[in-house]
């Protein structure tokens, strides 16, 4: 599935483009579950709050107001553990999203976290970071 420059692209760069990988209608599934569940648990209904659990959801509002915001995902910066539920775990665990994983890795997978990012106009959104900063890996390789 992974052609040679494909390989070459991971192996020097860290990462590369599948233009096509997935139906459009899959994200726009994944994006509708989760603000249905936003809108179920608005920020609104935990004020002050840095973030909030809802359900298997964990969801952080925006760290400043933002100006013009009309439906309660517009205050949500990310949404985590999406993998968990829905159409999110369907293209999580499908062969599509798996084999390509696992042939990346040459390895079994698991997924431990999966995150919903709104980049909301006006919002502050996420600075340039290596997620490996955040996470304290013991296992190698992971892919992100």
């Amino acid at each position: 599935m992974i052609g040679v420059a494909q390989r070459r692209g991971w192996d020097d760069d860290g990462f590369f483009l599948i233009r096509g990988f997935a139906d459009p209608e899959v994200g726009q599934v994944m994006a509708a579950e989760t603000i249905e569940q936003i809108r179920a648990e608005p920020p609104q209904a935990h004020p002050g709050e840095p973030a909030y659990a809802a359900g298997h959801l964990f969801i952080q509002p925006e760290a400043k107001r933002v100006d013009g915001a009309v439906h309660p995902e517009d205050h949500v910066a990310k949404v985590f553990n999406t993998h968990l539920d829905g159409g999110a775990r369907a293209f999580a665990t499908s062969t599509l999203c798996g084999d390509l994983v696992c042939e990346l890795l040459d390895a079994p997978v698991d997924v431990f976290q999966s995150m919903f990012i709104l980049k909301n106009p006006g919002a502050w959104g996420q600075p340039w970071h290596q997620d490996s900063y955040y996470f304290n890996f013991d296992r190698q390789p992971q892919v992100g």
